[in-house]
């Protein structure tokens, strides 16, 4: 799967952003954070303020951020790198039955 780079993508939105490992963490821009309580994993993009409760993906995020709706911030994600799921990867990630998905005969996500 092509992959969005977390690292710079939320670097800009989170202040005081450190990157320790796999995971970023910071101020959350979601409420008035002073203890860095916000943390995304730069692998799979997930966050979650451990403070506010506020957690999803990048797309969730840019939605909220920016108050667009998710296919505004997906098409926006999208154009800064283009995004395709195989169906393996799109199973794992929604925990479901890969023999489902390809019963369908999907292929692929964009």
């Amino acid at each position: 799967m092509n992959k969005l780079n977390y690292e710079q993508f939320y670097k800009k939105y989170i202040k005081k952003a450190k990157v320790e490992n796999k995971n970023i963490n910071g101020l959350c821009p979601f409420h008035d954070d002073h203890n860095a309580s916000f943390g995304a994993d730069l692998e799979t993009g997930q966050y979650n303020c451990f403070s506010c409760g506020e957690k999803g993906n990048a797309v969730t995020f840019l939605a909220k951020i920016e108050n667009i709706s998710t296919k505004e911030a997906w098409k926006k994600l999208n154009d800064i790198q283009p995004i395709v799921y195989t169906v393996t990867e799109y199973a794992r990630e929604k925990k479901l039955p890969i023999e489902f998905l390809t019963s369908l005969r999907i292929s692929k996500w964009k």
